[in-house]
């Protein structure tokens, strides 16, 4: 990530009252609309991606109501604290319904939206 995607991030981060948050790792797809809590509350759960012993940040996008994480890599991740396996290619779409306690998790392929 060069310095000024970090730069934009922090600015969505502060337009969206989250900055005071450590370890900030989102983007949000539709500037101006309200992030919901429980996608700051998901930003402050410091997700990371665990394979072959090594952990990285989880990167979320905020995408039509929907925190969404993509595995670019080739090896299979375990999105940690949510328990999640992700092969590689595959996004995690993480949401939560009006009425429900817990998030919502949906694993797709990209190719899965083309077909």
């Amino acid at each position: 990530m060069t310095g000024s995607e970090k730069d934009g991030l922090r600015e969505n981060a502060s337009e969206y009252g989250l900055a005071g948050m450590r370890g900030i790792m989102a983007r949000v797809q539709q500037p101006g609309a309200a992030v919901p809590i429980w996608f700051a509350a998901l930003i402050g759960a410091h997700c990371q991606a665990l394979a072959g012993g090594q952990s990285q940040t989880v990167q979320w996008n905020c995408v039509s109501g929907r925190a969404q994480y993509t595995n670019f890599g080739p090896d299979t991740v375990v999105i940690q604290p949510l328990g999640v396996r992700l092969h590689g290619g595959h996004t995690l779409a993480v949401s939560w319904a009006p009425g429900e306690s817990a998030y919502t998790m949906q694993v797709f392929r990209a190719l899965d939206y083309l077909t």
